[in-house]
C-alpha cells in the first residue's frame, strides 16, 4: 500500500498509493539487484498518452540494496520472515480476529445512518475522478513533457494537484449527495486519534509478516514459471527522497517535506476514503440481506479485488498478489472496528515505513 496516493493508480480508484509523481521506469542492467521482498506502495494515476507515468513510494525492499555478502543472512532473514508469518497467522485464527463481523460489533457501527449504497458508490467515484482531474491538471500547467524526468518540485506539486481535487471532489460530494453530510458528521466523533494509532500499529506489525512473506513466494513462484527472476520496477520517487541531500540542502528540503507529507498523511486519506469507505460501504449495504458475515467479506473481497485490478497496468502479476493480500487486511480492520481512521493509520505507517526504509538502506 504504500498503494498509492491514493487515488489509484490507472483508470480507477487505486493505494497503498499519488497521482502523479514519478516516472516509471526499467531499472539499468548495472544497478542494483531488485528487491527481495517488495511492498506495495503509492500507486500511479493515468496521464495523458506519452506522459510519464507518476508514481509513488512502493514496493520497497528489506533486503540491503547490495547482495548480501554470505547466503546464510539471507537464509536466516527469510527464515525469520516466515516463522514470524506463522507465528502471526495462529494468533490471528486463534484469536479469531480473521472474521470482518464478529458478534460483538454492531451492524452498521460507526456510521448507524449512512446513506444508501447506491450514493456511496458515486461518491467514490466522483472522489476518484476529482482527484485525477486535479493531477492532469497539474501536470498541464507544469507542462510535463513525454521523457521528462521528475524532480522533488514536480512530484509534490503532481501530488498535491491531485489532493486539491479529492478536496474539490468532497466538497461537492458532501454538499450533493443526500446523506454525506450526516456520514461525515458521524465519522468525525469516531475519531480517537491515540486509539486509531494504537491499533494501526498493532495490527500492521501483526500483519506486515504475512504479506512480506506472500510476497517473497509469489516472486519465486514468477521466477520459476518465467525461468528468471521477476523484473525490477524503478521507484523513482523513492530515490528522490533518499538522495544525499534531499532532505536537508535549502533548495529541495521543503519539497522533501511536502513529498513525504503527500505520501504519508494524503495518500493513506484519500485512498481509504474511495476504497474501504465508499466502495467497501456501498457494497455491505448493497448486500444487507445476507447474513452479516458474509456481505462483509463479499465487501472486503469485492473492494481488494477491484484496488488489486487497478494497479495491473503498474504492477508486475506478481506483485498483485501481496497487494490484494494487504487490501484485505486493511478491509477485514475496518470492518471490525467499524473506523475508516485504524486502516488510514495502518496505511500511513505502511507507506512512512517504505521511506524510512529507502533512506535506511542508502544510508
Amino acid at each position: 500500500m504504500l498503494v498509492g496516493a491514493l487515488i489509484l493508480a490507472g483508470p480507477g480508484p487505486a493505494d497503498a498509493s499519488v497521482q502523479g509523481r514519478a516516472l516509471l521506469q526499467p531499472r539499468p542492467a548495472d544497478a542494483a539487484p531488485p528487491a527481495a521482498f517488495p511492498l506495495l506502495g503509492q500507486e500511479t494515476e493515468a496521464l495523458p498518452p506519452g506522459s510519464p507515468a507518476p508514481e509513488s513510494p512502493g514496493p520497497a525492499s528489506l533486503a540491503p540494496a547490495a547482495p548480501a555478502p554470505a547466503s546464510t543472512l539471507a537464509l536466516a532473514r527469510t527464515a525469520l520472515l516466515a516463522a514470524l508469518a506463522v507465528a502471526a497467522t495462529a494468533f490471528i485464527v486463534r484469536k479469531g480476529l480473521y472474521d470482518p463481523a464478529p458478534a460483538s460489533r454492531p451492524p452498521d457501527a460507526p456510521f448507524p445512518a449512512t446513506p444508501d449504497w447506491p450514493a456511496m458508490l458515486l461518491a467514490g467515484l466522483t472522489l476518484w475522478m476529482a482527484q485525477m482531474v486535479g493531477s492532469l491538471s497539474a501536470v498541464r500547467l507544469l507542462n510535463v513533457a513525454p521523457g521528462r524526468t521528475l524532480d522533488l518540485r514536480d512530484a509534490s506539486l503532481l501530488s498535491m494537484g491531485g489532493y486539491l481535487g479529492f478536496l474539490v471532489g468532497a466538497a461537492f460530494v458532501f454538499g450533493v449527495l443526500p446523506g454525506m453530510t450526516r456520514l461525515v458528521r458521524l465519522a468525525g466523533t469516531h475519531v480517537r486519534p491515540l486509539r486509531d494509532l494504537r491499533l494501526g500499529a498493532a495490527a500492521l506489525a501483526l500483519t506486515l509478516p504475512i504479506v512480506l512473506t506472500i510476497a517473497w513466494l509469489a516472486s519465486l513462484l514468477a521466477s520459476f514459471i518465467k525461468g528468471q527472476p521477476p523484473p525490477a520496477i524503478a521507484h523513482e520517487t523513492l530515490e528522490m527522497l533518499a538522495a544525499p541531500g534531499a532532505a536537508t540542502e535549502p533548495a529541495s528540503a521543503p519539497w522533501w517535506w511536502l513529498t513525504v507529507a503527500c505520501v504519508v498523511i494524503g495518500a493513506p486519506v484519500a485512498e481509504e476514503c474511495v476504497y474501504r469507505g465508499c466502495i467497501q460501504g456501498a457494497i455491505r449495504r448493497a448486500r444487507a440481506a445476507d447474513p452479516p458475515r458474509r456481505a462483509a467479506w463479499t465487501a472486503v473481497l469485492g473492494t481488494s479485488l477491484l484496488f488489486a485490478a487497478m494497479h495491473a497496468h503498474i504492477a508486475e502479476p506478481h506483485a498483485l498478489v501481496p497487494l490484494l493480500v494487504l487490501s484485505v487486511i486493511l478491509g477485514v480492520v475496518h470492518e471490525r472496528t467499524g473506523s475508516l481512521w485504524v486502516p488510514i493509520a495502518m496505511h500511513a505507517l505502511f507507506n512512512l515505513a517504505n521511506i524510512t526504509l529507502a533512506l535506511w538502506t542508502v544510508a
